[in-house]
């Protein structure tokens, strides 16, 4: 039977992981929200970055040199939106691969098709927008036909934190290698390539309702491919921040039909009610009239949800807690605190909780540091 994409959601057969690649896969995934945030700094960051192109609003960079290798290119784009961080969370939901395909449609600007193979870290209600999952995913370039399409199989880390006081929310992509994911060169003509380090980074302004956005790709793409081929796929990739934009301000639009639509029905049920009392009787309400404001999904075909993963998991033959609450004073970056890549990369640590507040911080050029919220807001879970 001859392939083609989308591939269906069981594909790969993929057997469950154990504890210890779990708590692995934990820790690659905390190092590489580290990487991205420390690199996605355009000043004073890792990373010396050229102007590449100037978009209006959309400023793409291409960092000098190579990136993490000497086959790996290292670009970046940043853009500040109107909008809010729990808006940019919901428009990134993909836990299932059905949702994962359904944001390749919506992203269809570079993405081709993607399944969900591992959940490392489901969702917790203290943690509800921190999800680490393994996937495999198929990207195409501008110029599709001509060059060939590439496919990653990637560690994705989706973590809610803190940077320099303001609250922050990272996605970030790294490549790992799977016995159960081989190569489809011979069978669907894909080149496996390679992401050192890629993602977003969404940080709330210093002007309220407004986001600063960045993009960032490390990667070696493989095959051979021209320089100036590679940097047109990469400025296309650069442009979903142009499209973040735009699903923000539909998922807005949609949320308002919705509530008007909403609010309509509701003043004509108002209205049927006063109409029943006013000719002596009332609505009856049945078994089946219930409302509890939970809703169901079924569980993902391709997802591996290992048992370990219910709160511990054995590290060297110990019980290791994979998240635990942990109550620090609040603390913001002192007066001549470095900022180099080392310092943010190696001894801050990622705040894996849902902080829904807003601090007001003195500091207006983002440094990438990290800082934990007070325990009288909300105790933070930090991954240890």
């Amino acid at each position: 039977m001859s392939l083609k994409l989308p591939l269906p959601p069981g594909f790969f057969q993929c057997p469950p992981l154990s504890p210890d690649d779990n708590a692995r896969y934990l820790e690659i995934a905390k190092q590489s929200v580290q990487d991205l945030v420390a690199k996605a700094r355009i000043r004073d960051g890792p990373v010396k970055w050229t102007m590449l192109s100037n978009e209006c609003d959309l400023k793409i960079y291409k960092g000098e040199g190579t990136g993490t290798t000497a086959n790996s290119d290292i670009h970046c784009a940043a853009m500040e939106t109107v909008g809010q961080l729990d808006e940019v969370m919901r428009l990134y939901r993909t836990d299932t691969t059905a949702q994962a395909k359904e944001y390749v449609q919506r992203f269809g600007r570079a993405l081709v098709d993607a399944i969900t193979l591992y959940t490392i870290l489901p969702r917790h209600p203290d943690r509800p927008n921190n999800c680490i999952q393994i996937k495999w995913m198929v990207a195409k370039s501008p110029f599709d036909g001509l060059v060939t399409k590439r496919d990653f199989c990637l560690l994705e880390s989706d973590l809610e934190f803190q940077v320099n006081g303001k609250r922050a929310w990272v996605r970030a992509y790294k490549s790992v290698e799977l016995a159960c994911v081989p190569s489809l060169r011979d069978s669907l003509n894909l080149i496996r390539a390679f992401q050192y380090d890629m993602g977003h980074v969404f940080i709330e302004s210093d002007r309220p309702g407004y986001l600063d956005m960045t993009y960032l790709a490390d990667m070696d793409v493989k095959g051979i491919v021209p320089v100036w081929a590679n940097d047109q796929a990469v400025i296309q990739w650069c442009r979903n921040l142009s499209d973040i934009d735009r699903f923000l301000r539909e998922d807005r639009l949609r949320g308002s039909v919705q509530s008007a639509a909403a609010a309509a029905s509701a003043k004509a049920a108002t209205g049927s009610s006063v109409k029943h009392q006013v000719s002596g009787s009332s609505p009856t309400w049945g078994a089946d009239s219930t409302f509890d404001g939970t809703s169901q999904c079924s569980s993902d075909d391709q997802s591996n949800y290992s048992e370990s993963m219910a709160g511990t998991s054995v590290v060297g033959g110990h019980n290791t807690k994979l998240y635990s609450q942990v109550h620090r004073q609040h603390y913001y970056p002192r007066e001549g605190t470095s900022t180099t890549a080392s310092s943010a990369a190696s001894t801050v640590p990622i705040m894996a909780s849902y902080q829904p507040h807003h601090p007001t911080s003195t500091n207006t050029e983002y440094t990438g540091e990290l800082s934990p919220v007070s325990p009288l807001l909300r105790a933070p879970i930090i991954l240890e």
